[in-house]
């Protein structure tokens, strides 16, 4: 049975090494499955390159920017659900059958979240079927290439993503729950499965129905392992009476919510709107390109902040108990050693880019030019810090980044918008890097103020706190 807390035993020396690079089982199993993302994405480009044409590699990856536009309709929920469950589950400890025990006030909050929460997803992807769908539909139509057969994978994939979003309320609080790694270890085995598929889809030519081939059964994957392996825990808090302790929505998470939403929706356009835009003005070819390139470069970004983003929970629940010395020894070790591997990763992917190139090999096609590659690759080492610094802030249950997330996408969309019809992704891509930087060196200032502020008086490492963090090695333990 699974348990987020292990009695901490001596540990052989290459636990210990691993341990010292902040490399916990959470941080593990996503970097396994963020590295095999990396490893089988080299055998889906050729597999991709080889049985897509040029037009299709468009369509496949403007499918995922089109589809993103549920981030409208989400608002961000899904991050802070994990922000809130993770300060409830500080009040509550996992039993042998698989349930939360404890003070009943936090766990009737943590039920009423996963109910209302659970509700809200159900009403957003009907939303996305009856929205998303048809209006991507209408783009592809108006801007597609004659030829490519993409109305019945469109009207698929998009099925299977409104499928899937009623499920993400269950994934983030047991994320909040401080299940981080049975998550990681569930998107391994997703990835590894999705590739597998979609490998055999492109091999016997079925175009570009292997997207949602692919997609179908990574979420009946996720289906099938909460009904097994969560079932004890879901049923109990959905059928938890709330009673008095019902989670305020208006008075507690809207008022963060809608500044998380921007957030999201400003992602959207600091992030997914190059392929359309390509799309739209140098065709589904050159669409192709950046989708690749982001597509990599995004894998880099992944695994990176796999550091940061597996403690998540942990950073909610320190601060619930005001352990911020703690918070703060947690977290600047993992920011340094995620930062490094950043920015050797996209030197690496932009090694072999610009050597692809410079051979004149074929598959060099399918990317983006060497600079704009290169601009590229900078973006994603840069870009780390704020996402980095973001998670921090918003295991307060803030988002103090707000009016910087606005200002980088109006900025970053307007750029695109008037420098991709006459400079390509280069332009895109320069305007991209000078944004981006002027956003940490921004994003620097509030994080060191905000942390001032907010732990103000400072508290000392507590000896709780520092079990905390000794035991995040074995978070999530079986």
């Amino acid at each position: 049975m699974d348990h987020p807390f292990q009695e901490r035993q001596t540990a052989p020396p290459i636990m210990r090494l691993l341990q010292r690079a902040g490399i916990d089982r959470a941080v593990g199993f996503t970097i396994l499955g963020r590295g095999w993302a990396a490893a089988s994405g080299l055998v889906t480009l050729l597999l991709l390159t080889h049985y897509l044409s040029p037009m299709q590699q468009g369509y496949y990856f403007t499918f995922g920017s089109v589809l993103a536009l549920s981030v409208f309709l989400e608002m961000g929920l899904s991050l802070l659900l994990l922000q809130f469950a993770s300060h409830e589950r500080a009040h509550l400890e996992w039993t042998e059958a698989g349930i939360l025990t404890g003070n009943t006030r936090a766990k009737g909050r943590l039920a009423s979240l996963l109910q209302l929460s659970a509700k809200y997803y159900a009403v957003v992807g009907t939303i996305v079927v009856f929205t998303v769908l048809p209006l991507g539909g209408l783009f592809f139509f108006l801007h597609g290439s004659p030829g490519v057969h993409w109305l019945v994978p469109w009207i698929w994939v998009s099925l299977v993503s409104a499928t899937t979003i009623t499920l993400m309320p269950v994934i983030s609080v047991l994320e909040g729950c401080g299940l981080i790694a049975q998550i990681a270890r569930l998107q391994l085995w997703q990835n590894i499965v999705g590739s597998l598929l979609l490998w055999l889809a492109l091999i016997f030519h079925w175009g570009l129905y292997a997207a949602p081939i692919t997609n179908t059964v990574t979420l009946l994957c996720q289906i099938v392992w909460i009904g097994i392996t969560k079932r004890a825990w879901l049923n109990d808090l959905l059928r938890f009476p709330v009673g008095e302790d019902c989670i305020d929505w208006k008075g507690e998470i809207w008022p963060l919510q809608w500044k998380i939403a921007l957030s999201c929706v400003s992602g959207y356009f600091i992030f997914q709107l190059f392929n359309p835009i390509l799309f739209a003005t140098h065709g589904a070819a050159a669409a192709g390109q950046m989708g690749l390139s982001l597509a990599v470069m995004g894998t880099v970004s992944a695994i990176s902040i796999a550091w940061i983003a597996t403690k998540a929970a942990t950073f909610g629940s320190l601060i619930a108990r005001k352990d911020f010395a703690a918070l703060d020894r947690l977290f600047f070790p993992c920011l340094w050693q995620s930062w490094a591997l950043a920015a050797i990763l996209s030197a690496v992917v932009w090694g072999i880019g610009a050597g692809a190139y410079a051979a004149n090999l074929t598959i060099s096609t399918r990317f983006l030019a060497p600079l704009p590659l290169g601009l590229l690759a900078l973006v994603t080492v840069v870009s780390h810090g704020v996402f980095a610094l973001a998670v921090y802030l918003r295991a307060h249950k803030q988002e103090p980044f707000l009016f910087l997330a606005l200002a980088s996408a109006a900025l970053v969309a307007l750029s695109s918008l008037l420098l991709s019809k006459s400079y390509g992704a280069t332009g895109m891509m320069a305007s991209y890097l000078v944004i981006t930087s002027l956003g940490l060196t921004l994003g620097v200032h509030v994080f060191r103020q905000c942390r001032a502020q907010w732990h103000r008086p400072e508290v000392t490492l507590s000896a709780t706190g520092l079990a905390w963090i000794e035991k995040a090695a074995d978070f999530d333990a079986e």
